[in-house]
């Protein structure tokens, strides 16, 4: 008898949840409260790769080879298609708007790729940077596996976080530091990011059964409290930006509480947006936030765009659902078709 594969239903829940924070990050809600807001939802990508990091836990390692290549084919399929998804957008956009010079000679400058290659910062897709940094951190720790060191590789969880935390800041405290240090994505990426989330995904993943007895839900409902609160004031003190110490504990924590659920929370629907969806909503929001942007500026639909700025993220949110449930269904339709003949 085959053995039955575990399903982590809560994860997949929380995978959907997180899907809208994302959205969020990029479309704000107005004021103080979107500021906060926003530095909450800083757990969500993190969260992802955590997620990453957790399901490539492999306890055969026979299979670690042909797992993880086939993970990291389908990785650079899913990038490749969403980085021709909007350079063709961005095209069409600059037809449109007689500005295709520019267009391609900021996004494919000598400075682009080296930004693209060393940072995981695509310019033709800025905010998606996650697609390829999830590339470079699957690949780093298919090389940890391989060698058999990724127990001694635990160390870099805490020293590859706090570097990029005191990189982001160091532009507050140092005058006259070149301009390049003051970019978000120098400590935004897979390095500082992608990785030490993806190994804390993984560590957690093979202590699984001590983390989930160690804490108790009160314990981990209060690591969550506190680091949030933290995350929040760094944020509006101006203490720290993008990254928070507060985040890495929040979201730490938030997974190994889904983890000790399991089983014991009713997160059906949830479940099967975030495993079906949220993968795509997160390539598709920035292109239906930008047509929303585009046509809200046209002056008849201006005061619409206006009445909807309380709940844009949540009107983008629902947009970007059923756009990702559209291409799904299409998907698996032109799939079927495909078989059949």
């Amino acid at each position: 008898m085959a053995i039955q594969k575990k399903q982590y239903e809560n994860l997949d829940a929380l995978k959907i949840i997180a899907a809208f924070f994302v959205v969020a990050i990029h479309v704000h809600f107005p004021g103080d409260f979107g500021r906060a807001f926003i530095a909450v939802a800083r757990f969500a990508v993190p969260f992802f790769f955590m997620v990453s990091g957790f399901f490539s836990y492999y306890e055969n390692n026979e299979v670690l080879n042909e797992k993880y290549k086939r993970k990291l084919k389908h990785l650079f399929t899913i990038f490749a298609g969403s980085f021709v998804m909007y350079l063709v957008y961005g095209l069409l956009v600059c037809i449109v708007n007689n500005n295709i010079g520019d267009y391609i000679s900021h996004k494919f400058s000598p400075v682009a790729f080296a930004e693209f290659f060393v940072f995981n910062h695509p310019r033709v897709m800025e905010a998606l940077w996650f697609l390829p940094a999830l590339c470079y951190a699957t690949l780093v720790f298919f090389f940890f596996e391989k060698k058999g060191i990724t127990k001694k590789m635990y160390f870099l969880i805490p020293v590859l976080f706090l570097s990029g935390v005191i990189l982001r800041e160091l532009p507050e405290f140092i005058q006259g530091m070149p301009s390049l240090f003051t970019k978000a994505y120098i400590c935004r990426n897979w390095l500082f990011v992608g990785l030490p989330f993806y190994m804390t995904g993984h560590f957690i993943r093979a202590n699984e059964e001590k983390f989930t007895e160690k804490f108790s839900d009160i314990s981990l409902i209060i690591i969550m409290i506190v680091s949030t609160v933290e995350a929040v004031a760094a944020d509006l003190l101006h203490v720290q930006k993008s990254l928070y110490i507060g985040t890495f504990f929040a979201v730490s924590a938030l997974f190994i509480f889904a983890l000790r659920k399991e089983g014991k929370a009713k997160t059906g629907k949830l479940a099967f947006l975030g495993a079906k969806y949220s993968l795509y909503i997160y390539i598709l929001h920035i292109m239906v936030k930008n047509i929303f942007e585009k046509v809200f500026s046209i002056s008849i639909f201006g005061s619409v765009g206006e009445a909807l700025t309380p709940v844009m993220p949540v009107v983008v949110f629902a947009v970007t659902l059923v756009a990702s449930a559209v291409y799904v269904y299409l998907k698996s339709l032109i799939k079927s078709r495909g078989k059949k003949k």
